[in-house]
């Protein structure tokens, strides 16, 4: 059996673009309920926030980043703090203060959520004709991806952290400049 993706997120180094709460209310209502009702597109959309390795927020470059989803996005580092772009277009700014550490890596919270692209269901597509009174059955195609199994509890357990990150920030003063921040 396959880890949970909570798991397997606290059981490696990861740098986590984590949308606020806000960024999650304001998804699109299909994405939403799909995020909420299928568990692998709960795991891929959650894996599409999560990108190995410690990356602090100075250490970003323009171009393609590779995220858990096996999917890209894209970073634009020009200009101060960066951005993150998805596939759809929608762009994500880092709410500061960046570079919040955890145990296993590095949290930015991001206004806008980064919605993957999700793989097309499986369809079974009707038999084909072959010669006059003979059919071949086509067997079923899927663009999924493999994911690691996804327990229901996930996003709400993301969630937890994200608010309880949240109150830590505003508790230190950290959300509008005043805290003891990196200060990089």
């Amino acid at each position: 059996q396959t880890p949970s993706v909570e798991t397997y997120l606290r059981n490696g180094n990861f740098t986590i673009l984590a949308p606020n709460n806000n960024a999650i209310g304001n998804l699109d209502a299909d994405v939403l309920q799909l995020i909420v009702t299928d568990e692998d597109a709960r795991a891929l959309f959650i894996l599409h926030h999560a990108t190995p390795g410690f990356v602090e927020i100075l250490d970003f470059v323009d171009g393609p980043l590779g995220m858990e989803s096996n999917q890209n996005i894209t970073v634009d580092a020009s200009g101060g703090l960066p951005t993150f772009t998805d596939e759809a277009g929608t762009t994500a700014n880092v709410i500061p203060p960046p570079d919040n550490e955890e145990p296993n890596g590095i949290v930015h919270i991001i206004d806008a959520a980064l919605v993957p692209m999700f793989p097309v269901p499986t369809t079974t597509q009707p038999a084909t004709t072959d010669a006059p009174g003979t059919t071949t059955d086509v067997e079923p195609t899927t663009t999924a991806l493999s994911l690691p199994e996804q327990n229901a509890q996930d996003i709400e357990e993301l969630d937890e952290r994200i608010t309880e990150l949240e109150k830590r920030l505003e508790e230190c003063g950290c959300r509008n400049g005043k805290g003891k921040g990196k200060g990089k």
